[in-house]
C-alpha cells in the first residue's frame, strides 16, 4: 500500500519479487489496458504443489463466493492498473488479503478489467515464503470479514 501512494505514471505495475512468470508478458498486457482499468493474470500451466494447488482453488472459491467477484485468479501478482483507478481504491490489508482487496475495490469501483493467461514459472531457487496453514488461513479470513464490514 505505502508503494501505491509514490506512483506517478499513468499505469502502475504489481509483481511479486520472485519473478513467478516471464516479464516479457507485460507487453501482451499493454494492448488490453487499452479501453480498460486494470489487467489482471490469470495462472496458467504446472504449480509448485499439489497442497499449493488446492489451498489456490479453494481460496479462489471462498473469495469469490463471499465477494462475488467475478475474476479467475484471485491471487495471482499480475496487475496493471491505471492510476486514476488505482487512486480511487481504499486499500487497507498490510497482509496476504492485498489482492483480493484490490480486486474487490476494482469491482467496488465498477472497473473495466480485463483477464490475461499467463504461464507460472516454476521455483528454480529458494523456496516460497508463504507457509499454506492455519495461521495464514484465519489471517485472509479475519481480513476479508474486515474488508466486508468496512463495505457496510
Amino acid at each position: 500500500r505505502e508503494g501505491y501512494k509514490h506512483c506517478q505514471y499513468e499505469l502502475v505495475w504489481y509483481i511479486d519479487g520472485d519473478c513467478p512468470y516471464d516479464i516479457n508478458v507485460l507487453k501482451d498486457a499493454l494492448p488490453l489496458i487499452e479501453g480498460a482499468d486494470a489487467v489482471i493474470g490469470v495462472k496458467t500451466g504446472k504449480r509448485e504443489s499439489f497442497k499449493r494447488l488446492v489451498f489456490s482453488k479453494a481460496y479462489n472459491l471462498m473469495i469469490r463466493t463471499v465477494l462475488r467477484l467475478p475474476f479467475h485468479d484471485i491471487n495471482f501478482s499480475f496487475k496493471l492498473i491505471r492510476i486514476n483507478m488505482l487512486r480511487k481504491m481504499d486499500l487497507r490489508s498490510d497482509e496476504w488479503f492485498i489482492d483480493a482487496e484490490i480486486l474487490a475495490e476494482l469491482k467496488r469501483n465498477n472497473a473495466v478489467v480485463k483477464e490475461l493467461p499467463i504461464e507460472l514459472k516454476i521455483r528454480e531457487k529458494g523456496q516460497s515464503k508463504v507457509h499454506v496453514g492455519r495461521k495464514l488461513i484465519f489471517s485472509i479470513i479475519k481480513e476479508m470479514f474486515r474488508y466486508i464490514r468496512k463495505e457496510k
